[in-house]
């Protein structure tokens, strides 16, 4: 997007500055981070590298995405604090006096200013003043959630609450969801950077990766180096009673110095220390040493053989890729990270964006905050593939001969192009040839143009069978113009056929703007029809051709195969039908068992019933007979 490279370049000059400063501690840390927030007095978004001793993060969380606590160490002079103040983005609180705190006074504070070589004076640091602002999740008394469902009473809400370390007060509160998010979803504001991923919160970097090598490297040429000065500037003994005046001068070439050895001879008054040269094996030791830094740096020298025609182009990006496997996972996690950042400040610029124009390479453009909608996606352009500028101009290199190889299906300007691209050439327009009409010409004359590799241009009003006469003729005698000549050629006869089909349609092709018509097309389309079909029965009748024997023969090969076929469709029906047949008739002794089986249920069922009913009337009958005798038998007592 040009207002973002125009921004970030131009009117947020201390963005790049600051990137390097985050690239530099990235590499030896292993681990950066970066906030991207709205400047208090601009309104103008700004993203800003925070020192790794002023960002505290809950670090039992794999990422600052998933921490429910980010705490960024702000150090700000009085003026910004009033500030701050007065455009109530602080409330107002009186500030502690300048002298009640050392910023300092941490150990990993003095370390690092030990390390860049920073001596601040004690009076200039006592002059800011240090700033808690904590992205964390607060349930704040009279801004509960209770929205329509009740549960929900209680729940933490994300806030930004700034607190002033010296007096330890609050001097702002504010919510951290966008107005009107049901989710109440927080609003991210910072970013993490990672040289190589780690087992936890924080990455790999050089100091981890290299540091027990280093100290090996360096300890083994301390030793190389106090053995060499030993050697040559050695100590000893001499006899007691020796005198040498200024025996802790060095003696310089062609230097005489008296010696007093009370008659004893000089080489056995005076002994040297047996000191050894420097260890070659020392020596071997740190160059494998040093081989195996690079190589866990990924920066080890690898031989990548010369470009030329016979040099495989896969093969060479193969040993690149080889070369670069650490390079490649690092580009790519900084390419991640940065396309995050770019979206947190697209997304800044939709909240606090005021429509006005800016300028870019003389032109005049118009910008609003709703130029920056969530259909937009801001995403980096690097290629992290790709690590050096080796690697794009090999691959620049295979495109373009790709292109070469078959120069009809490719944009040759176009390959040339990006192989200058790939070089970082500048003025590329002014290398290429531009771009000319071309026209159509006489055959001879095309013949001439397609030997000095120039264009060629066929036209509808040019006697097409007399060109692709001359041409084709051209082309028997230089074969290796092939590619060049067989596309004019088509061009001829395209244009050939455009003519005979206007012919035959007794009209002309309307231009390519009407051609998007549909119902135009599908007449074009019936009247090509029916003029192929002429033109096709006047063929046959101008040329009627004998019968073929070959022609023949394989019209009974086919008849006779058809007549095969056919035989084989039959009996394959024929076995059809009789499958059919059986499955019919098996169906209906199925059928016959199951009426029979039917049947008989039902008559047992009957006898069943019929049974019950007998036994249900004799029992009847039984009573009856009981109670007649009953009655007979108190009639007679009667």
């Amino acid at each position: 997007m040009k207002f973002l490279n125009h921004y970030l370049t131009k009117v947020d000059k201390d963005y790049y500055p600051d990137s390097e400063r985050l690239l530099m501690y990235l590499g030896i840390v292993g681990c950066a981070f970066r906030k991207v927030y709205t400047d208090p007095m601009t309104r103008m978004p700004k993203s800003r590298f925070i020192d790794p001793q002023d960002f505290i993060v809950n670090n039992t969380c794999r990422t600052i995405l998933s921490s429910d606590r980010l705490t960024h160490v702000e150090k700000l002079t009085k003026r910004e604090v009033m500030l701050r103040q007065k455009s109530e983005f602080y409330r107002d609180a009186e500030l502690p006096r300048s002298d009640d705190e050392d910023l300092d006074s941490s150990d990993t504070s003095k370390l690092v200013k030990k390390n860049e070589g920073i001596s601040t004076p004690t009076s200039e640091n006592k002059s800011l003043f240090k700033f808690y602002e904590v992205h964390t999740d607060l349930d704040l008394k009279g801004f509960e959630d209770l929205g329509k469902d009740s549960s929900k009473d209680g729940m933490p809400l994300p806030y930004i609450v700034t607190i002033c370390v010296s007096n330890k007060r609050i001097v702002s509160i504010r919510r951290n969801w966008k107005e009107g998010d049901p989710l109440f979803n927080r609003i991210e504001y910072f970013i993490q950077y990672n040289y190589l991923p780690g087992f936890g919160l924080y990455g790999i970097g050089l100091s981890q990766l290299l540091g027990s090598n280093s100290i090996a490297l360096t300890s083994i040429l301390r030793q190389l180096v106090d053995a060499g000065t030993l050697k040559n500037f050695p100590g000893g003994l001499k006899a007691k009673g020796l005198r040498v005046e200024n025996n802790t001068k060095a003696i310089g070439p062609s230097e005489f110095w008296d010696v007093e050895t009370g008659g004893m001879p000089i080489r056995d008054a005076i002994m040297l220390m047996p000191y050894n040269e420097p260890s070659v094996v020392l020596k071997e030791l740190r160059t494998e040493l040093a081989l195996q830094t690079q190589q866990i740096a990924g920066t080890a020298d690898t031989q990548i053989p010369e470009s030329n025609a016979e040099t495989p182009v896969g093969t060479t990006l193969a040993m690149l890729e080889v070369a670069n496997k650490v390079q490649s996972s690092v580009l790519r996690s900084l390419h991640m990270s940065l396309g995050h950042e770019l979206e947190l400040i697209f997304s800044l610029f939709a909240d606090y964006m005021e429509p006005h124009e800016f300028l870019t390479q003389g032109n005049v453009h118009q910008i609003s905050s709703a130029d920056f909608n969530e259909n937009i996606k801001i995403i980096p352009t690097s290629d992290p593939n790709l690590t050096t500028s080796t690697q794009r101009i090999l691959r620049a290199e295979a495109i373009l001969r790709l292109a070469q190889s078959a120069p009809e299906l490719h944009d040759m300007k176009n390959a040339y192009h990006r192989m200058y691209s790939a070089m970082n050439v500048s003025d590329i327009d002014t290398l290429l040839i531009p771009e000319k009409d071309v026209l159509a010409l006489d055959p001879i004359t095309e013949n001439m143009n397609a030997l000095e590799n120039k264009p060629m241009k066929a036209d509808i009003w040019q006697d097409h069978a007399s060109h692709i006469i001359v041409h084709t003729q051209f082309l028997e005698q230089n074969p290796d113009m092939q590619p060049q000549m067989m596309e004019h050629i088509h061009a001829h006869r395209a244009y050939e056929y455009l003519l005979q089909m206007q012919v035959a349609m007794q009209q002309q092709m309307p231009p390519l703007e009407q051609l998007q018509d549909q119902q135009l097309q599908n007449d074009i389309a019936m009247k090509a029809a029916e003029a192929t079909d002429q033109l096709h029965q006047e063929h046959q009748q101008n040329n009627p051709k004998p019968p073929d024997p070959n022609e023949v023969m394989m019209a009974d090969i086919e008849a006779r195969r058809e007549a095969a076929i056919m035989k084989q469709e039959e009996s394959k029906l024929r076995a059809e039908t009789e499958a059919y047949k059986a499955m019919l008739k098996y169906q209906g002794e199925q059928e016959k068992h199951s009426i029979q089986q039917e049947m008989a249920e039902d008559k047992v069922e009957a006898d069943i019933e019929l049974e019950e009913l007998r036994q249900e009337f004799a029992l009847k009958l039984q009573e009856l007979k009981g109670k007649q005798e009953a009655r007979r038998a108190k009639s007679g007592t009667k």
